[in-house]
């Protein structure tokens, strides 16, 4: 029977942010399906004139999440839950670099919607698939280092690599810092993004190599 040698590597890496995510749950209620989607849309050609009255590409704001919901009510008479209205949600984002000033004017702009407007404000890094090879290199770095100095402690030889058992996970690339405007503060134009140094993103990625091995 073959001797074999499983190790698992872990790849660690701290980044600093360098982008700004910022997310729009937006939200319209209707008895009417085809009117709770007429009012979601205008809801978001507004958003979309906002962001393009701040400088950038309103095609920059993209679609993470589109449902339509139907809400209920209970009747307290016959009890039993009654249909109130549809809601429709349309989720958004858009990615910007780390610029308080343009961050600032956006949010001066989305100020002067007059609706109601919930936004929240995340971290994250831009170059991902950079950070996803140092991931690995360092995972598979680790796993050879502890490899040697098991067989060198044991007495026994590292021979072929028979196995490398990498399963792809999703990374979170995001700081735990992150920032909620709610739709009173909104309203209020002077309110802008704090001057604040968010959290480095902690990233870590395992990669197992087997080895076979002589005593």
């Amino acid at each position: 029977m073959q001797k074999t040698l499983v190790i698992t590597g872990q790849g660690n890496l701290k980044v600093t942010p360098d982008l700004v995510i910022i997310s729009f749950p937006v939200e319209c209620r209707h008895g009417s399906y085809a009117k709770a989607i007429d009012k979601l849309n205008v809801a978001v050609t507004q958003l979309r004139t906002a962001i393009e009255s701040s400088g950038l590409d309103p095609m920059e704001l993209k679609t993470t999440d589109f449902r339509v919901q139907t809400e209920t009510r209970w009747n307290k008479q016959s009890e039993k839950h009654e249909f109130d209205s549809f809601k429709a949600r349309h989720d958004l984002k858009i990615e910007l670099p780390m610029d308080a000033k343009l961050i600032n004017n956006v949010i001066a702009r989305l100020s002067c919607l007059g609706q109601n407007l919930d936004f929240r404000i995340n971290f994250g890094v831009k170059d991902k698939e950079s950070c996803l090879e140092s991931l690995i290199q360092g995972a598979v770095s680790n796993a050879i280092k502890k490899a040697k100095i098991i067989a060198a402690a044991s007495g026994i030889t590292l021979k072929d690599i028979l196995n490398i058992n990498y399963s792809f996970k999703n990374i979170y690339f995001q700081s735990e810092t992150s920032l909620e405007y709610q739709n009173d503060f909104v309203a209020e134009a002077q309110y802008s993004m704090p001057e604040i140094s968010p959290s480095d993103i902690e990233l870590n990625e395992p990669i197992t190599i087997t080895w076979s091995i002589e005593s």
